[in-house]
């Protein structure tokens, strides 16, 4: 009877209380259906040793429109966007070689930027029909400890990296920029997963991911402490450029309990999942309104990309070497 008492609740265990390798095995079927829609971007100016930037974006509809940060296509010393930005799509297998990984290049234009809210909408360039789509979730039905996972690729990292965590706290108005709400995560991020997809387990973006802490003001460092702009604010922006985004249909949950604050400078509104601003005008700079900010259309330079690739693996080769000849130092001692 014991025994039999034994294998029950043994049993018990294993379903209510899944094991690692089934954790794995449910973000392994969220990164072979949403990785394919998660795009590697790099920004340029003309000419070589000009600089450049690069991050990562989400596809959000199947005609190439992606989502990233803002600061990803904006050169800071020019304070302006780069002239030149082309957008990588997945191969079917990540090697970690760029050459191999990086041959699916489209060039692509800017359609609308807003610095306020650090987000950017591109349009790729003759895109291929059917492209895969990253869906909005609602992050209203985010709770604090749900699981999460971050696409993207992080400096010194791999390309189309996916990194877990949970989320950890939320923000309304973050640093005083008033509608700009995040999340906060401990799902790692690193500097090129700028403007990637914080999604849910069922593989929707409920944000795009944006800030990294690491140093404080004594010089301690800061871990797991990373922030990600909800998919609210990228439902409303968009809205407020001409694209349409709706959240992802998904099962029901309990709601969350949340404070509703409505004043005259500002409205939440759960029921209809958008922020909106009854008395404030859109902080945006739309590429739509004025002179549209191309990139030069013609074949794109093989050799430009990987020439500023190869200055990055240059990079990541020293920091190897400096970590080899520390540990060398320290096994001698």
């Amino acid at each position: 009877m014991k025994f039999m008492k034994w294998i029950v609740l043994s049993l018990s265990a294993v379903f209510l209380f899944p094991s690692e390798p089934l954790w794995a095995e449910a973000w392994h079927e969220v990164y072979s259906e949403k990785a394919p829609s998660v795009v590697y971007i790099l920004a340029l100016n003309k000419g070589k040793g000009k600089g450049g930037s690069s991050g990562t974006g989400s596809i959000i509809d199947a005609n190439g429109t992606v989502l990233t940060n803002a600061h990803v296509v904006t050169d800071k010393k020019q304070k302006k966007p780069y002239t030149r930005l082309y957008v990588f799509l997945k191969p079917d297998r990540i090697v970690g070689q760029p050459k191999k990984d990086l041959t699916k290049q489209y060039t692509a234009e800017l359609i609308a930027i807003n610095q306020t809210f650090d987000l950017a909408l591109l349009k790729m360039i003759d895109a291929p029909e059917d492209l895969p789509v990253m869906q909005l979730g609602d992050p209203n039905q985010v709770v604090i400890g749900e699981n999460v996972a971050a696409i993207g690729h992080p400096e010194q990292g791999g390309l189309w990296s996916l990194t877990t965590g949970v989320v950890s706290a939320e923000f309304e108005d973050f640093n005083n920029r008033k509608g700009w709400n995040l999340f906060q995560t401990d799902a790692s991020l690193n500097r090129g997963n700028s403007g990637g997809p914080l999604v849910n387990n069922r593989g929707n973006l409920v944000g795009v991911n944006v800030l990294v802490a690491r140093m404080a003001k004594d010089g301690f460092v800061i871990t797991d402490i990373n922030f990600s702009i909800k998919s609210t604010v990228v439902q409303q922006w968009a809205k407020e450029q001409g694209v349409g985004l709706s959240f992802a249909k998904t099962r029901k949950r309990k709601p969350v309990q949340r404070q509703q604050k409505q004043t005259q400078e500002g409205r939440i509104s759960s029921d209809q999942n958008t922020i909106r601003h009854l008395d404030q005008q859109p902080s945006t700079t739309s590429v739509k309104s004025g002179p549209k900010l191309l990139t030069v259309a013609h074949p794109y330079k093989e050799e430009e990309i990987l020439d500023w690739q190869t200055k990055l693996e240059r990079d990541l080769d020293q920091d190897a070497d400096d970590m080899r000849s520390l540990i060398d130092r320290y096994r001698r001692r």
